[in-house]
């Protein structure tokens, strides 16, 4: 390919992937790894000794509390991804949660920098990722399946988008998306109710996600739109695809200590 960088940032997605968002008492930082492993614990199906796993910590001093955004996945998987850069003869500067890649789209959008929620769906054919994003930082990600088995038999007829005024029925996918929202957005509101989610930003492809814009905006308590807007902030020029929007926010990775940061590598050399 004539590609000449050997060393780079790289966004994962695993099925085993999670991040989780908890708050906790004010601590001295020196104390924030042990701590926050142990509390870790209560929100996680796995024995953390076998995820590598890194957080983000955003302070309060006002509430004295400090909300943690911990993010992990199973160090087997994290070794094959290790494995497969080193047989491709590249060495990796970072590796982050595909969701902290799209999550720093979100920096550039209006209504962030004062820590108010958005929700960005990257979908693909059969899957779209779904974070919902606060001070840039993803405090809930999930995977959810598009494929027509995962809809359920009860859903009842197909409904009019509403979009063209042809009264074609919805598509499926969109269907399930809705489902998966609603429950989503629904957890994060419960577990902070002193917040909104602002609205809700779909990357992929045009063709599949524009259609369903509207329709979703109707049924929601909040705007549905492509993140055009986010993928144009970042990139000069504009005019790249929506399904590159993971790629763009990793590009965008300073490593300089002034964004919201999640790194496995950090403790992924570290023996368990």
């Amino acid at each position: 390919t004539g590609l000449k960088v050997k060393r780079l940032a790289v966004a994962v997605e695993h099925p085993g992937a999670l991040v989780r968002s908890f708050a906790m008492p004010p601590l001295p930082k020196a104390e924030w790894d042990a701590a926050i492993q142990f509390e870790a614990k209560r929100y996680l199906p796995f024995k953390t000794e076998s995820l590598v796993w890194d957080y983000h910590v955003v302070q309060h001093p006002e509430t004295k509390r400090m909300e943690v955004v911990f993010a992990a996945m199973p160090r087997e998987a994290f070794q094959v991804v290790q494995g497969a850069l080193a047989a491709a003869g590249l060495q990796p500067s970072a590796i982050e949660p595909r969701s902290v890649s799209l999550a720093r789209l979100s920096r550039t959008a209006p209504g962030t920098a004062s820590g108010e929620p958005a929700c960005l769906v990257d979908v693909e054919r059969t899957l779209a990722h779904l974070a919902i994003i606060k001070h840039g930082v993803p405090y809930l990600s999930r995977d959810v399946s598009l494929l027509p088995s995962a809809v359920p038999a009860a859903a009842g007829p197909p409904q009019d988008p509403g979009a063209d005024g042809a009264g074609e029925p919805i598509d499926p996918k969109a269907e399930r998306l809705l489902s998966e929202l609603s429950m989503s957005m629904d957890f994060f509101t419960r577990e902070y109710p002193s917040t909104t989610i602002s609205r809700v930003l779909l990357f992929g492809e045009r063709q599949l996600v524009e259609p369903w814009c509207r329709w979703l905006s109707g049924k929601l308590s909040c705007p549905v739109e492509l993140g055009s807007s986010l993928m144009a902030a970042r990139v000069e020029g504009g005019g790249l695809e929506l399904s590159f929007a993971s790629a763009v926010g990793l590009l965008k990775r300073e490593g300089s200590g002034r964004e919201p940061s999640i790194d496995f590598l950090v403790r992924g050399l570290a023996k368990p």
